[in-house]
């Protein structure tokens, strides 16, 4: 479908993924770089299947978690990687707030490899105090980012339409 409509785009030049209202599964890529790679046509898809092998790896091993935490934090760093050499979407809001969650993501899969790496060697109140608080901080961070970069964005929509609504009215 995202091929099909990737076609269909440079096909007729002056229309919009946006303004294709007779296709269904616009909203795949509407907000994407049309003009770019695989990566970035593709990255919801490249979401999902993260996530599936990541329920994969915790349910496989659940038991071993310094090769979980790893294959976690190698598969994050390529898809960080990846988000800073190509971003996915048009509006550097979108990609800035993609860049700032995962990067926390990955303070946190340094944390869990610190706990599971060094915990033997740290005493309770390290682990505790250190890497527990730390923890909680990236998690909050995480949830600051993600209903800061929202709000923002739904208030300029709102005011951006507003505008809109008011030039016409007049």
């Amino acid at each position: 479908t995202v091929s099909r409509l990737t076609k269909a785009y440079f096909q007729y030049g002056l229309l919009e993924v946006k303004d294709m209202k007779d296709e269904d599964w616009r909203f795949l890529i509407e907000d994407k770089d049309m003009r770019g790679n695989i990566f970035q046509r593709h990255f919801n898809l490249i979401q999902l299947l993260k996530d599936i092998l990541f329920a994969v790896l915790l349910y496989t091993l659940y038991y071993h978690p310094l090769a979980l935490i790893i294959m976690i934090s190698l598969t994050q760093a390529a898809l960080l990687a990846g988000i800073f050499i190509y971003p996915p979407y048009n509006k550097p809001l979108l990609n800035r707030s993609l860049k700032t969650t995962n990067i926390l993501y990955m303070m946190l899969n340094i944390l869990f490899l610190t706990l599971i790496g060094f915990g033997n060697t740290m005493s309770p109140s390290t682990k505790y105090f250190f890497i527990g608080f730390s923890m909680i901080g990236v998690v909050m961070c995480i949830l600051a980012c993600n209903i800061g970069f929202g709000l923002y964005s739904t208030i300029g929509d709102l005011i951006s339409s507003a505008k809109e609504f008011i030039a016409e009215w007049k």
